[in-house]
């Protein structure tokens, strides 16, 4: 069956539902005790009506909402809609919100205290199924941009779910859905060299391929449903078929029908999948006007069905408005640069606030302990710092202990003469050590330390700039004719 982008785009997030609904009957039962399950029947541990669907769809509508609205990514935004879901049953097909992952809860209780949007735990225990099952609104929105859609894919997966497995499956599922999405089909799911992560290495190298059914798993640790959606879908000839196989895994069956779907979405579209399960879905005309909003943001640059990007060196697509001459090479540091430097004028503003002290608050017995509470333009600053890649991965504990670490983190000195790598790791020990004792970013700002790293930033953002100047003068010499 030939199929278009529209198609397969408008597939991968209609998947993400039927899987997702389909799925519901048979989750936390075990595997092979019930009939093979083909049909839309609602049911499960929620009572479910046929066609309704829980979390993973619910959450996948919020983020698609918030790239809508904001397609560069605002984590504030996605987080104050996941609340909303919490809360209030928004997103929910039911009306309300019956059914959340203990780690989404967590990460969503601590941003509504915190205001730090990135709220998703790094513990290796919690690399949950959260967050990638929410991810085809990325790949349709960045679809012709993949460092834009690796980037939006790990970031919004660090809300929720910050964990290194689950932060890299987001991104290796995203780059099968774009690939799928522009025609690939399931040459997508082929074995790829991949830097990260030993488990989240095997799965994007294929190691999935050479398991039969008893070895694929379906629980909600990532790395399973990751596998098995693949699995499925590389066993399947259709979209029917790859959905069967995933929901009678059992298990964390809805989440792993909602992965399946949307990679069998990708890749078969949604022209493959059976109108008896299309019919009876809650929202489906709202998820395909949605689908359609986000292609019209990843359609902008779209390129022919399977022709990909053409990247440079550093990442970018080549013909993006950053390409601009005399950005050219350095273009990216000074992209950051500036992104750092324009907080200069911020922190030196007169009765400028960085953070405010929330006191503990009792009610009725209970209480609720005291936190630091981020101002808008604080969370725009933590926002910017992982934005444009400051935030480093290396031993930053360690680091911040060494000789040198202490030399820059507290001789105003030595942080004058740094470099762009050495504002980097600075700022890595700040954004890291809040997480795990909060108010440490809150502090550095007060103890001068950020001031000073703005400030460096603004200055070597300077040096750049005369670099270039004086390398076009010259240039500009050199092409000039001698009378």
């Amino acid at each position: 069956m030939v199929t278009s982008i529209d198609d397969r785009a408008r597939g991968a997030l209609l998947g993400l539902a039927v899987g997702d609904a389909l799925g519901t009957t048979l989750e936390f039962e075990k595997r092979d005790i019930h009939p093979l399950h083909t049909e839309m029947t609602g049911g499960g541990p929620f009572g479910l009506q046929p066609g309704q669907w829980t979390d993973d769809m619910a959450t996948a509508l919020a983020l698609a909402d918030s790239l809508i609205a904001h397609p560069e990514f605002d984590a504030v935004d996605l987080m104050t809609r996941f609340a909303a879901w919490l809360k209030k049953g928004e997103y929910s097909c039911t009306g309300t919100c019956f059914d959340v992952g203990i780690t989404t809860r967590n990460s969503i209780g601590l941003f509504r205290r915190s205001g730090n949007p990135f709220a998703g735990s790094e513990a290796p225990d919690t690399a949950g199924n959260g967050s990638i099952m929410r991810v085809s609104p990325v790949a349709i929105t960045a679809l012709n941009d993949p460092a834009l859609a690796a980037r939006l894919a790990r970031e919004q997966s660090r809300t929720t779910h910050a964990a290194a497995e689950a932060v890299e499956a987001c991104d290796l599922l995203v780059l099968i859905l774009r690939e799928a999405i522009l025609g690939r089909g399931k040459d997508a799911l082929r074995p790829r060299d991949w830097v990260g992560t030993r488990a989240v290495q095997r799965i994007a190298k294929g190691g999935w391929s050479t398991r039969d059914r008893s070895q694929i798993k379906s629980t909600g640790y990532v790395i399973d449903t990751l596998e098995a959606a693949l699995w499925c879908t590389g066993k399947a000839d259709s979209f029917e078929e790859a959905l069967v196989l995933a929901v009678n895994l059992a298990g964390d069956a809805d989440t792993v029908g909602a992965v399946t779907g949307q990679i069998a979405g990708a890749v078969f579209g949604a022209s493959g999948i059976p109108q008896r399960w299309l019919q009876p879905l809650a929202w489906r005309q709202r998820i395909e006007e949605t689908a359609g909003r986000l292609l019209d943001l990843g359609s902008r640059s779209a390129r022919p069905d399977g022709q990909e990007d053409e990247e440079a060196g550093d990442g970018r697509t080549l013909g993006s408005p950053f390409a601009a001459p005399w950005m050219t090479g350095d273009w990216t540091l000074r992209q950051r640069l500036e992104a750092l430097a324009r907080f200069r004028r911020v922190f030196d503003r007169d009765g400028f606030a960085f953070a405010e002290e929330v006191p503990a608050q009792h009610d009725n017995g209970s209480v609720t302990m005291g936190w630091t509470s981020l101002g808008e333009e604080a969370q725009e600053f933590y926002k910017v710092v992982y934005d444009y890649g400051w935030v480093r991965a290396f031993n930053w504990s360690e680091w911040g202990q060494s000789a040198e670490g202490e030399r820059l983190l507290n001789d105003p000195d030595a942080l004058a003469q740094a470099n762009e790598d050495d504002l980097a790791r600075i700022l890595t020990v700040c954004i890291r050590a809040d997480r795990f004792s909060e108010g440490y970013l809150a502090g550095s700002y007060e103890s001068g330390l950020l001031g000073r790293v703005v400030a460096r930033a603004d200055v070597l953002l300077g040096l750049l700039r005369e670099t270039f100047v004086r390398s076009e003068n010259d240039a500009q010499r050199r092409r000039t004719p001698v009378a």
